[in-house]
């Protein structure tokens, strides 16, 4: 992974209960659930990472289902091609889009566990790593997890946030123990996914300059 980004300033936190609502909505489901479901949150982050990157008053069409970026792949490429993200970063949250498709257009029951000579979930699975690079691709857009939100605390177990009463450490973000099954290790690289996806949607005071800016400083 080369090169890097100018550190940021973070202007607020980005997380807190939205981590705490991501966790909910995909831990405690069936496993067809918490792929799609998954996915959706990575992809709603995805796209908020790519607006942030676009032109103020650009075509909002464009996002919508059947437009240029109506769908998760076109996302991922742009992103990638205007080094919105890191080519490790997209290479996750290509195999994220892959697991979630089979999960989606499966007609049998299938689960995280799922292999045979035509299916390999837990292969797959084993081929996500953002759980071991994800302060790596932090570091590539300029930022560390206690920047992101000082709600969050990292530690060799995993990652903490802080709950509404102020205790530290009683909600899990991610801990080690859960890449030890095929899930756990989709889920957490999803919730990283859009920890990290989330962290490039800051305030649009400092984004990119709408047309009118870029015309008035051409005359």
């Amino acid at each position: 992974m080369t090169g890097s980004r100018t550190r940021i300033r973070w202007h607020r936190p980005l997380l807190g209960q939205g981590l705490q609502d991501i966790i909910t909505a995909i831990e405690g489901h069936s496993d067809r659930e918490a792929a799609i479901v998954g996915h959706a949150l990575v992809e709603s982050a995805l796209e908020s990472a790519v607006k942030f990157h676009l032109v103020e008053g650009f075509d909002s069409r464009m996002l919508k289902p059947g437009g240029v970026l109506g769908s998760f792949y076109p996302k991922l490429a742009i992103a990638h091609a205007f080094a919105i993200i890191p080519t490790d970063f997209k290479k996750d949250l290509d195999i994220i889009n892959d697991i979630r498709n089979k999960f989606a257009h499966s007609v049998d029951q299938i689960t995280f566990d799922t292999k045979s000579d035509s299916l390999d979930i837990p292969k797959e699975c084993g081929t996500l790593t953002l759980h071991e690079t994800y302060n790596t691709v932090l570091s590539w857009i300029g930022a560390t997890i206690e920047e992101l939100d000082p709600r969050m605390q990292e530690s060799r177990e995993g990652i903490w946030l802080t709950d509404a009463s102020g205790a530290v450490g009683a909600i899990a973000a991610f801990t080690k123990d859960e890449i030890q099954t095929n899930k756990g290790r989709y889920i957490t690289c999803v919730k990283l996914s859009w920890i990290i996806l989330e962290s490039l949607s800051i305030q649009r005071s400092s984004k990119c300059p709408s047309e009118k800016t870029l015309h008035d400083s051409n005359t």
